[in-house]
């Protein structure tokens, strides 16, 4: 059986993850570099517990919280991106010939963010933390054999590559903000209103949950009055602001939010119909 080799875990920011590619907010956001051919599109699915028929000689590449299989590419970089949004490890290391355990970097994204990597970056199988994850990727369509350069920690040196603990629970205990908001609905939409979130078009939910709004709930007296809560590491014009930038690049949403809906002077403004709520007791 092979040791564990624990990686420290740091948070994705672009600034940190520069000298291995972008942060990537959306898939389509940035496509890798490419040095020779075009592209290829796959979905790969990862999950947080081991497949059952895994092989218990060698590290599973799409299950569980440890990799040992690294790679990079010389005909293209690679993208990947947490279709589900689950919370995700991406594992790296620099553009050298050939890596130590003790090269490695792990960058922990809540699953709002994925990453694109530049050309001959080392990488792996992104870690899906919780449940099960579809990775979206795209990288180089020439042969992937005589295109990369590989190495495999648990067969070569009888390394599991895995989590530091305490580092990784740090990343992921970002305090989340209780956010509460209040709005007014025109009595003749009310209807229409309660239709519309009944049937919210996916790409507003991923757009939601790319601005940070967690456990987003609304209520409604008969009148039109509406309560919302969300929880969200933001403040509220931020998780605001957020949204209302997101939702300039999902054009399904029109005509069926809030905003055109609300007793307001102005239904383009989310200031002028959407009124934060003063926290004032929370009982834990």
């Amino acid at each position: 059986m092979w040791k564990n080799f624990k990686v420290v875990v740091e948070p994705l920011k672009a600034e940190t993850f520069a000298p291995f590619g972008q942060v990537i907010e959306r898939y389509e956001e940035r496509q890798p570099e490419v040095r020779k051919g075009g592209y290829t599109e796959n979905a790969y699915k990862v999950t947080a517990a081991l497949p059952k028929d895994a092989d218990p000689q060698k590290v599973s590449l799409v299950g569980g919280w440890q990799r040992a299989h690294f790679a990079f590419h010389t005909d293209a970089g690679q993208s990947f991106y947490p279709s589900r949004h689950c919370p995700t490890v991406f594992l790296v290391a620099p553009v050298q010939p050939r890596i130590e355990a003790g090269d490695l970097r792990a960058f922990y994204s809540d699953g709002s963010l994925g990453v694109c990597l530049g050309l001959e970056v080392w990488h792996t199988m992104p870690i899906c933390l919780a449940g099960e994850e579809v990775y979206q990727t795209m990288r180089g369509d020439q042969d992937y054999k005589a295109h990369s350069v590989e190495i495999d920690f648990d067969l070569e040196q009888g390394l599991a590559i895995d989590l530091d603990e305490g580092s990784l629970a740090a990343c992921m205990k970002r305090p989340l903000k209780r956010l509460g908001f209040q709005m007014k609905i025109k009595q003749e939409r009310v209807a229409e209103y309660k239709l519309n979130h009944s049937r919210i078009p996916q790409e507003v939910l991923e757009a939601l949950r790319r601005s940070g709004w967690h456990n987003y709930t609304l209520f409604m007296r008969p009148d039109g009055y509406v309560f919302g809560y969300f929880e969200s590491p933001h403040d509220f014009d931020t998780a605001l602001e957020k949204f209302t930038s997101e939702m300039k690049k999902a054009p399904a949403e029109k005509g069926s939010g809030g905003g055109g809906m609300t007793e307001s002077p102005d239904p383009s403004r989310p200031d002028q119909w959407i009124i934060e709520l003063e926290d004032v007791f929370y009982l834990s």
